[in-house]
């Protein structure tokens, strides 16, 4: 397999990883919303609570399946930039997106990124939204001194968790070295 071979397998693979963010948001974004619905009509508060519960669950796992989606599309993405190669056209490319980023983007817009924010900052938005609503309709249950004690924990972890989870993941050079070494020319 030839290098450029190798890229371009890395740039389809990075263009199908972004339609999988895609999908999964739009899929989350209707599961959740199907659930805030029947948490606000629930009758029953236990069942509330319940409808509350699975909210934040899933809310929880997306924040991480998000946060690892993140990290793969960068890693993928070094992949593509770890060796240049002036006469690859993908490289050129992906040169030409780059430099088009870094200089020709009004200075408003280069802080915005597309993947964190759909990978972590809505699945963490979502997870700090269900665990509000839940913190709110335990207020008629007998122990709520309990919940009020689990919403600090829960922020705390939450905030350590956002601060761990950088909108640029560190992607170790020793995982791409050697990527694309013994290919044919």
């Amino acid at each position: 397999m030839k290098r450029a071979e190798l890229r371009k397998m890395a740039l389809e693979t990075f263009l199908r990883e972004g339609d999988n963010v895609s999908q999964r948001i739009d899929w989350s974004l209707i599961f959740h919303g199907i659930l805030l619905e029947a948490f606000a009509t629930a009758v029953n508060p236990h069942v509330s609570l319940w409808v509350g519960t699975f909210g934040l669950v899933t809310a929880y796992l997306w924040f991480w399946i998000g946060a690892r989606q993140n990290w793969h599309m960068r890693y993928v993405h070094r992949c593509i930039t770890a060796a240049a190669d002036p006469d690859d056209a993908v490289y050129r490319f992906q040169s030409f997106l780059t430099s088009a980023h870094t200089e020709g983007q009004p200075q408003v817009f280069k802080w915005v990124r597309a993947v964190p924010i759909f990978t972590i900052v809505i699945p963490g938005a979502t997870f700090l939204t269900w665990l509000i609503l839940l913190s709110s309709s335990i207020l008629d249950y007998r122990a709520k001194w309990v919940w009020w004690l689990l919403v600090p924990l829960a922020l705390g972890a939450a905030t350590f968790v956002a601060a761990r989870v950088k909108d640029q993941p560190l992607i170790r050079e020793t995982a791409v070295n050697g990527l694309y070494e013994n290919l044919r020319e």
